[in-house]
This record gives structure tokens, sequence and C-alpha cells, in this order.
């Protein structure tokens, strides 16, 4: 019997995420699967001293609001990674408005949320699909508070 996921719906701090993402990414690619990471950038709207407690209740939100087969990680102090396993395209986006609307709501709308989705092609690697996605919360935030591109 295959499990949906082979780690606990809990934030992963990035050392050990790098492993993890790396492993579902051979995974897709091996069973020839969609996938899609979105990148989320918490930006303040009050002062520094908010905003660690305004990360740690979306950190919460966070846990709470994705499926049990997506990996999430606390990428650096104010950016989150969610890997999407078998979701892309429309579905992928459509997740990540889901999931940016509750980051801003669990973090009592003091925050901005920008996020970016990228999605795996065939010859990219773990950093390429990371970097694409910050690109893409790059414009996101250019165009405004609280985007997903």
């Amino acid at each position: 019997v295959t499990k949906t996921a082979d780690w606990p719906p809990a934030l992963l701090e990035r050392v050990g995420g790098e492993f993890a993402v790396a492993r579902e990414l051979a995974r897709a690619r091996r069973e020839g699967k969609e996938m899609s990471v979105i990148l989320f950038e918490i930006a303040p709207l009050t002062t520094a001293a908010d905003l660690e407690e305004s990360v740690q209740q979306a950190s919460e939100t966070l846990l709470r609001t994705i499926r049990q087969s997506d990996l999430p990680i606390r990428w650096s102090g104010r950016e989150f990674l969610v890997v999407l396993p078998g979701l892309a395209g429309s579905g992928a986006r459509m997740v990540a408005e889901r999931v940016r609307a509750a980051l801003q709501a669990g973090a009592r709308h003091r925050v901005a949320v920008a996020g970016g989705v990228a999605e795996l092609e065939e010859e990219d690697g773990f950093g390429d699909v990371v970097n694409k996605a910050r690109e893409r919360v790059g414009l996101a935030r250019g165009r405004g508070h609280n985007r997903i591109l």
C-alpha cells in the first residue's frame, strides 16, 4: 500500500525540505506526473515586531490549508514553498490563490502575500523551478499586494 505522503503534514525547514522536494521531483519524472511549486512571499504591512508573529500565524494557516500530499517548506524568513504533486496549470493556480487568501487571513490581514507558480518542465532541476517561481513572485509584487502569477 502506497501512502499519499511520506512525511507528516508539518512545516519543514529548508535543509530537510530540499531533499524532500528533490525526491518529489524525481518521483514526478519517473511516474510521468505533473508537478508545480508555489513560492509565497509575506511582506509586512505593520512593524517588524508584528511580522514574526504574522509569519508564525501564516505558517500555522498553511499547514491547515494544504492537501496531505502537498509539501510545505519555510524557505526563508518570509518565504514559503509549497510543492503540488499531480497539479499544473489552472489547477495549481487555483490552489495557489486559495492558499494565498488563507495565509493573508491567517495573519489577520496584517501582511501582503504575493505568490508565484512554476511548473516542473522536463529539463528543470530543483533550483530552476524555485527560480522560476521567485521571478513570478517579483512580477506579482510589482502588480500590487496579494497577487498570484
